[in-house]
Parts: structure tokens; C-alpha cells; sequence
């Protein structure tokens, strides 16, 4: 049904007034935003239908705003909008979270903002003996499948920050959050050089679905 064909007071922009964002879909949501829609299909049809073709607001999150202009119906002010709306959203629920308080903060907050992300990241923390965090540096992406470690940048800055700890994490774009066994390897392999340079490796850990994992946490539960 077109948003013509409602009535007044059912209508997306009328709902949010008299009963709050709160209480619409999320296709009302995106047409409150979009505002109009095209000849074909108005700004209702056109949210369900985004929503439909990137697989939910998660999925739609992605979509760069240079990609979204090529769909039917919008083009870069709608695009621009959109991708606005989105970004504030992730950033609100980053600062819901408590204030930062220790490196694990820091993990929680870096498996936030990586959630969407399509690409694999590693990174690392550097923590002084008090496990207080010196630094926190991306060290390499990748793509959907892996990434290279660069691991000579990862001795240096850790001996140049005089770090006596450092936690290695990386996100895993599928959304698993176990371990793999070439994640294991390169656990062992990362302590023993590090143990070598007197700094001890905190852990390894996979950040996915918002939250991150290690060896000592146990099997997550899927």
C-alpha cells in the first residue's frame, strides 16, 4: 500500500510525531528520511525494498554512499541522508558503553566499530607493566579471507613504546568468532618472538558480532 492510500494519521512522518520513532519499522524509519519516493514506487516501498536488497539495516549499514546512488530512487542527497543516519546510530551505541576504564575496553570498543566492517583487520594493544594501554595500532588489513601480519612493524613499535605486554586481536568478517588453527599458530608464534624481546603477548584475540574472544574465554556461544 502507498503511503497516499493511508490515512493521515497512519502515515510514516505523522506516526513518528504523535507515537514516536520508536514505535515504526524500519521501512516507516527510511521513509521518513527518504521523504519521497518515484513513480514507480513511493518513499515506503523504496525503504522495504532497500532494506530487501542489502539484506536488513546491518547489511544496508555497508553500503557505501557512493554505491547507494546507483539504486532506483535515490540519488546523492538521499544516499548522503541515509549513510548520516546510519553512521549516527553505530556512533550512539559506541557511547552508550560505560567510559573506558582498561585495555578490554578498548577491545570492546574496537570489536564495535569493526562489526560492519567487510575487510580483515589485525591490530594490536601495547600495555605498560600496570596494563595500562600505551598505544593501540591497526597493524594490517586484508580482505575476506585473511590478512598479512606485518610483523616487524609489530616488534618495533612495541620496543620503541618500551611495552611490556602487547594483545594482539583481529575481527573475523563472518561473523565466527572461533579461533582457527592458522589463528593458533600465529598465537604461538607471536609469544615466542615477543618472549624473545622480554615483552609478553597479553593474548589474541577474534572480535566478531560486536564482542571479541580468546583462548582462555572458553568456546563462545553461537
Amino acid at each position: 500500500m502507498r503511503i497516499r492510500q493511508l490515512l493521515p494519521q497512519d502515515r510514516p512522518r505523522e506516526r513518528l510525531l504523535a507515537e514516536g520513532a520508536s514505535n515504526l519499522s524500519a521501512p516507516e524509519l527510511l521513509a521518513v528520511l527518504l521523504r519521497t519516493g518515484t513513480r514507480d514506487r513511493d518513499a515506503l516501498q523504496t525503504g522495504a525494498a532497500l532494506l530487501e536488497t542489502y539484506g536488513g539495516l546491518r547489511g544496508l549499514a555497508r553500503i557505501p554512499a557512493g554505491e547507494l546512488t546507483g539504486f532506483s530512487g535515490l540519488g546523492p542527497a538521499k544516499a548522503a541522508v541515509l549513510c548520516a543516519a546510519l553512521e549516527l546510530g553505530c556512533r550512539l551505541r559506541r557511547e552508550e558503553r560505560e567510559p573506558e576504564t582498561s585495555w578490554r575496553d578498548r577491545l570492546r570498543d574496537r570489536a564495535l566499530r569493526v562489526e560492519e566492517e567487510e575487510r580483515e583487520w589485525v591490530g594490536a594493544l601495547f600495555l605498560d607493566p600496570k596494563e595500562r594501554c600505551l598505544d593501540e595500532q591497526v597493524v594490517s588489513y586484508g580482505g575476506l579471507d585473511g590478512a598479512f601480519v606485518d610483523l616487524r612493524f609489530l616488534w618495533r613499535r612495541a620496543v620503541r613504546l618500551d611495552a611490556a605486554r602487547v594483545v594482539l586481536w583481529h575481527n573475523h568478517p563472518c561473523g565466527d568468532p572461533r579461533l582457527s588453527e592458522e589463528d593458533r599458530a600465529l598465537t604461538k608464534h607471536c609469544r615466542e618472538c615477543l618472549r624473545f624481546l622480554g615483552i609478553e603477548l597479553a593474548g589474541h584475540y577474534v572480535l566478531a558480532g560486536g564482542a571479541f574472544w580468546g583462548e582462555e574465554d572458553g568456546p563462545p556461544v553461537l
